[in-house]
């Protein structure tokens, strides 16, 4: 290992035990997903200053599933939310490699928050840190799920980002 890359780990290691940053942060809106009679999750976007503004980081995405999700049923959904932003294939599969080393099996009240600083994005399960994604087309991309105005759920984004 790279003495560059033992320190990430241990900056990684550290920023574990501590209290995830985006817990005291203001809440810029919430939405909840509903598929047929079931609840799937409720979601948060928060931000320092509790607003959004695209492209201004940081942003916190924290979700709380509300059933069971096996890891793959999620990578299949982030793909196919992915492929009607209308990534292409090959970009999807590599980014869908990276977040399936990071995601868990999320079972029912688990939350699952993604954190992004500007080009880099952290993945926290209950509050403990899963992971970095270096990849800022991927953080971006991941967002978009929600937050984009190509989206799916254009009501969820507008809960999101409260309306504007």
């Amino acid at each position: 290992m790279k003495v560059s890359g033992f320190i990430v780990a241990i900056a990684l290691s550290f920023a574990s035990l501590a209290a995830p940053p985006y817990q005291d942060w203001p809440e810029v809106g919430s939405a909840t997903l509903t598929w047929g009679f079931w609840t799937v999750y409720h979601s948060k976007l928060k931000s320092p200053s509790g607003h959004y503004e695209q492209d201004q980081w940081p942003l916190a995405l924290s979700i709380d599933y509300q059933m069971d999700i096996d890891k793959d049923d999620l990578l299949d959904e982030t793909d196919d939310q992915w492929r009607y932003l209308q990534y292409d294939k090959a970009t999807r599969q590599q980014w869908l490699a990276k977040l399936s080393e990071l995601w868990p099996d999320v079972k029912e009240n688990d939350n699952l928050t993604f954190l992004v600083r500007h080009n880099s994005g952290l993945f926290f399960h209950n509050g403990h840190l899963l992971g970095e994604i270096t990849d800022e087309a991927l953080n971006r991309a991941f967002l978009a799920i929600w937050l984009s105005e190509k989206t799916r759920y254009p009501k969820l984004r507008k809960q999101l980002i409260a309306g504007r």
